[in-house]
């Protein structure tokens, strides 16, 4: 979360002096027993663990790990806070790649464990408008 925060901090810099806020939901995907691990210390069962949630395989899954579902439920608890902002705030949103990726993916119709999911570049940005139809 420290990298994120401190992008948000540059941006926030830049458009002159705004104010930052920290949301723990916009954390990146918890990888439970792999987290903080070196990819190239992995057994190849735990290599197996984290290629099925790059890939999104649908049993994807790591021990004591975070499922793509509820990293789903959360992000879009994190945007769907941002319905309650005055009208005329336009929050930004910076969080990780796998964490943005299925955000928007999901916003898009598709499933959390799709093997197209979208791939996010490092510092890529992306823009979502809401529009209230009802």
């Amino acid at each position: 979360m420290r990298r994120a925060q401190k992008t948000a901090e540059i941006i926030a810099a830049a458009c002159g002096g705004l104010q930052v806020t920290t949301d723990s939901r916009l954390r990146e995907l918890d990888m439970g027993v792999l987290e903080g691990r070196e990819i190239t210390s992995l057994t190849e069962e735990e290599e197996r663990w984290r290629r099925s949630i790059v890939e999104g395989s649908l049993d994807a899954g790591i021990p004591e790990g975070e499922s793509m579902a509820e990293l789903a439920t959360r992000m879009h608890a994190a945007l769907e806070s941002c319905l309650a902002l005055p009208d005329d705030s336009k929050p930004l949103l910076v969080s990780h790649g796998i964490a943005l990726s299925c955000l928007i993916s999901t916003l898009l119709g598709l499933p959390v464990y799709s093997r197209r999911r979208l791939r996010l570049r490092n510092g890529s940005l992306s823009r979502i408008d809401y529009q209230n139809s009802s």
